[in-house]
């Protein structure tokens, strides 16, 4: 993978402790009051530095913003990503002791499933949603597993959202 060597010169040029510093602090106030748990085992600083691993490997593009903006602006991208897949993510594969609570998820799996199909869902977002509920939520992994590009995961990902709004007051019923 190509470095980028304009963003690593501007990193040697800045104040980087600096950057850091207030990177943090955003990152910070924007997770505040999130648990461990509900990190998913990521530390603050994880979202900062994947920040710069995508611009140092063009993942993320600067485009004609400044350094700053550029930074800061994914960084905000990344932890709104990170809680839109929280809020999406249903974890209906988690072996609880209770095998009614089990039961129970797996009912209402198979009842979206079906709500899904009558809406007119595709193989691609039937297959994304058990993705979901199997705890499969990075879309290159999903992509891998589908055979297909992530860009066509986006797609199914925004028809499935979609469909789900539609559907959320049934699964509340369900739940």
């Amino acid at each position: 993978m190509a470095l980028n060597k304009e963003i690593a010169q501007i990193l040697t040029d800045i104040d980087l402790e600096d950057l850091l510093d207030r990177m943090e602090a955003y990152a910070r106030r924007r997770l505040r009051g999130l648990s461990e748990k509900d990190l998913e085992g990521l530390e603050i600083l994880d979202f900062v530095f994947t920040v710069f691993n995508k611009a140092l490997t063009n993942v993320r593009n600067r485009g004609d913003s400044s350094f700053e903006q550029f930074v800061f602006g994914s960084l905000k991208s990344d932890i709104s990503s990170f809680f839109k897949q929280k809020k999406n993510f249903v974890d209906f594969s988690e072996n609880g002791d209770d095998k009614e609570t089990s039961l129970d998820l797996e009912f209402i799996k198979k009842e979206t499933i079906i709500e899904l199909k009558r809406l007119g869902a595709d193989i691609y977002e039937l297959t994304l949603f058990e993705c979901w509920t199997e705890g499969i939520t990075k879309r290159a992994e999903i992509a891998e597993l589908m055979e297909v590009s992530v860009k066509e995961i986006d797609y199914a990902t925004k028809r499935l959202e979609r469909k789900l709004l539609r559907l959320r007051h049934k699964i509340k019923f369900l739940l």
